[in-house]
């Protein structure tokens, strides 16, 4: 959403209802640098300070760094994974909570882990369900975000939205 400007609709949905870890907020912060627009991340007042899993305690430490280490690849950076793997160990904290991805390893092992798992296209159908945008907003936000390599091609409207 912050690529294509439209963090609005996110907030619109999730506020007061969304929580994220501190190793997400470092990996967006990494990354401004080569998608400058990631900065507006760290404006929404819709999005709570990132909880630090080490201020949870350990073994929630321990956990994040074993789900990691099985979701990674021997090429992979120490940290590839980190964030998706305290999404996960962060939302199975949280009763009742939804795991939001868009990396297929995570949402695979989110479900294996009992969470329900929601993609972006997920997002972008709740949001015009819920009357957060229109339909012709949430549909210019998946043709630009399918533009710029982040979602697949080659939904139609009907498929996204019913």
């Amino acid at each position: 959403f912050a690529l294509v400007g439209r963090l609005d609709l996110l907030g619109r949905r999730l506020r007061g209802r969304v929580e994220w870890c501190s190793a997400v907020a470092d990996e967006v912060r990494r990354n401004i640098v080569v998608e400058p627009a990631l900065a507006e991340v760290f404006t929404q007042d819709w999005l709570p300070v990132p909880i630090d899993l080490f201020d949870l305690g350990s073994s929630y430490v321990a956990e994040a760094f074993r789900i990691r280490h099985s979701m990674a690849g021997p090429e992979d950076h120490p940290k590839a994974h980190l964030g998706e793997a305290e999404s996960i160990v962060l939302a199975r904290s949280l009763k009742g909570s939804v795991l939001l991805t868009e990396d297929l390893a995570a949402a695979s092992r989110g479900r294996f882990e009992g969470l329900v798992v929601k993609r972006t296209t997920d997002m972008l159908g709740e949001i015009v369900a819920m009357d957060d945008a229109t339909e012709d907003q949430a549909w210019r936000v998946y043709v630009d975000l399918a533009a710029a390599g982040r979602l697949p091609h080659g939904l139609s409207k009907q498929e996204l939205f019913f």
